[in-house]
């Protein structure tokens, strides 16, 4: 028994199906993130259940991020080769202009529905009169920033999965400013069959 178990034989046996066993190992799971990758859709990001889905999270964000653009282009003092940029009264016609072309980037705008306000000026895409109509169903943001300041939220979403909402404090104006957002109830359907 004693060489048996002391044979060069029975360590390089020992030693070879370790190798073994690593590489495949290690094959398996390349060849997961391989097939992961793959995917058209990234539902599963390893959340444990569909309503802690970071792709519901970004598409929420995603108008949030757009007006914070559209602000740091409208009161930025510098142009985009740092020489001082004297704003003068930004007015609704300009903002409107940004505001449209800051979405139009935005390539998955079809998935949900927005109404953005900037004090009297309304930009949506679903045709809603007032923030109301869009917030409070399903998967849902509601931001709104005073004229002095103070800023005001209620989401579908876990607060850290909001990380843009407090970047409008950096900015000392009198605007009032509301998005508000939610994902169509098909997309979520469609998420939550793939999830």
């Amino acid at each position: 028994m004693k060489k048996i178990i002391y044979s060069t034989a029975l360590k390089f046996t020992a030693v070879l199906l370790f190798v073994l066993s690593l590489t495949l190992g290690t094959l398996f799971a390349a060849n997961g993130f391989v097939d992961y990758s793959s995917e058209d859709e990234h539902i599963y990001t390893f959340e444990s259940d569909f309503s802690q889905s970071h792709d519901i999270s970004n598409l929420l964000n995603e108008p949030v991020m757009r007006m914070l653009s559209v602000y740091r282009v409208a009161f930025n003092e510098y142009d985009v080769y740092g020489r001082p940029v004297v704003n003068d009264e930004v007015d609704a016609e300009k903002i409107k202009g940004i505001i449209n072309q800051w979405f139009s980037y935005f390539a998955d705008a079809e998935k949900i529905n927005y109404f953005v306000q900037w004090n009297d000026m309304v930009v949506t895409n679903c045709g809603a009169q007032s923030s109301d109509e869009v917030a409070g169903s399903g998967c849902y943001l509601f931001f709104k920033r005073y004229d002095n300041g103070r800023i005001e939220y209620d989401s579908s979403e876990p607060k850290n999965r909001l990380p843009y909402l407090y970047s409008f404090e950096d900015y000392n104006d009198k605007n009032t400013i509301v998005i508000s957002c939610n994902v169509k109830e098909e997309v979520v359907d469609t998420y939550k069959a793939l999830w």
